[in-house]
């Protein structure tokens, strides 16, 4: 299979998802996600890394990243994961791949910056994990909402700081809201930069797909 070249704005938001392998769980108890975000803060703190916001599903990973370069961004996830998977493999008695191929990457525009966050930090309310963002342990909403300490997001984001109410901020939801997590979805997996005007015309195409499928 012949893969895209990864694009990587350095100083730009960087939409980083990876998933297990044909979608088994990467987390099987609190000791595997401590352990996980132990290796995220030295892998980061290595790379000169930044986490602007991130979450641990049971079977995949989103981060908002800040990267110097694509080197970087690709030694962050490659050892991190590289670590997690012999980890995981040692606990279980497992052998071979714990995540399923490639990470999938995307630079975003600023003018999408924030909503890629908001679509990360809202991965556990909308699989219907929790009530609110906030809720979730393993996810950087716990401290934007509740300004608790967490050592992988660190200090806040600059642009998320403009922000007043910041759970409030998380449910202020569109209506075509699932067309455009659609889209982000989309343009992440082609490794397409993320911009508002993108989102916008892919979530229309995921639209008319939908329609055209009744």
């Amino acid at each position: 299979m012949t893969h895209l070249e990864r694009i990587v704005i350095p100083e730009l938001l960087q939409h980083v998802t990876h998933r297990g392998r044909n979608r088994a769980a990467i987390f099987r108890d609190a000791d595997d996600h401590r352990a996980y975000r132990a290796s995220v803060v030295y892998h980061a703190n290595r790379n000169r890394v930044r986490i602007a916001g991130y979450v641990e599903m049971d079977n995949h990973v989103h981060f908002g990243l800040i990267v110097p370069s694509k080197a970087a961004l690709t030694s962050f996830i490659q050892r991190l994961h590289s670590e997690h998977a012999r980890r995981m493999n040692e606990k279980y008695g497992m052998s071979g791949p714990v995540f399923g191929g490639r990470f999938y990457s995307a630079s975003v525009d600023m003018d999408a910056a924030l909503e890629v966050v908001r679509y990360i930090e809202l991965n556990p309310q909308r699989a219907g994990m929790v009530a609110r963002a906030a809720d979730y342990e393993y996810s950087s909403a716990r401290a934007h909402v509740l300004g608790v300490r967490d050592a992988i997001a660190g200090e806040l984001w600059e642009p998320l700081r403009s922000i007043d109410n910041y759970e409030e901020w998380l449910r202020e939801l569109s209506s075509d809201i699932g067309d455009r997590w659609a889209a982000i979805r989309q343009l992440t997996r082609r490794g397409e930069r993320i911009t508002k005007s993108l989102i916008l015309a892919t979530a229309g195409d995921v639209r008319a797909l939908t329609t055209a499928q009744r």
